[in-house]
């Protein structure tokens, strides 16, 4: 249940970042958003390329890859946000959540 997790949950869906590069570049704009976001997160790439892939893209509602899901909502499908939208993404999540999001300096003024 991902209301229940004491962080934000990323679901990076992918057919798997190591062989496609569009992949790729969505787990690198995604850990570059939680690298100065400066809020807790379980990430996590569900590689279609895997036995589970596939009941994962069922059960999160993705259509499209790479997807990037949060807290189990598709929010960025097929599409590589900025960091900026990433990181005001996660930290909504956050505040959904009642976390209280420590924003390193450069996300001030990088985000």
């Amino acid at each position: 249940d991902y209301a229940m997790t004491p962080a934000v949950a990323v679901d990076i869906l992918t057919l798997d970042s190591a062989t496609c590069p569009p992949c790729r570049y969505m787990v690198d704009a995604v850990d570059a958003a939680i690298a100065v976001g400066g809020v807790p997160v379980e990430r996590h790439e569900r590689k279609l390329v895997n036995p589970d892939g596939p009941g994962w893209m069922r059960a999160l509602g993705v259509e499209q890859v790479p997807s990037i899901c949060i807290d189990g909502r598709p929010v960025f499908a097929s599409r590589i946000p900025d960091r900026r939208t990433l990181v005001a993404a996660l930290v909504a999540a956050a505040q959904t959540k009642g976390l209280e999001p420590v924003c390193a300096p450069e996300c001030q003024n990088d985000a």
